[in-house]
């Protein structure tokens, strides 16, 4: 399965306004490398912290084994998938787990990432 060119169409035009950022997204399937994706990210503001929850970010990009992330189990692996973003725009970027997928349909996918 593969996002709509439609989706596809909405993901450049938040890139042109400056929403998403580029980040890696390492895949833990044998035989599937690493890749540059693009995504928007939500970083956990001050009232996570002050709360103690643990700190996390939501990625959307893409449903796409090519230019996002695949909802589909035999491409993607919540547990052991990893996408390297930084804790803040502009820091280094760290490779993070993939904890669980948090919304998917046919065009966009979310996931909770430590």
């Amino acid at each position: 399965m593969s996002a709509s060119d439609r989706a596809k169409r909405f993901m450049a035009n938040w890139r042109r306004q400056g929403l998403t950022e580029q980040v890696t997204y390492r895949p833990s399937r044998d035989g599937l490398e690493p890749r540059e994706i693009t995504a928007l990210i939500d970083r956990p503001g001050a009232d996570g912290i002050l709360s103690g929850a643990a700190p996390g970010f939501h990625v959307t990009a893409l449903n796409d084994p090519d230019d996002g992330i695949p909802s589909d189990p035999a491409l993607s692996d919540a547990g052991s998938d990893r996408i390297d973003l930084a804790e803040r725009v502009g820091g280094t970027a760290t490779p993070r787990a993939l904890r669980r997928f948090a919304a998917q349909d046919a065009d966009f996918v979310t996931v909770e990432v430590l």
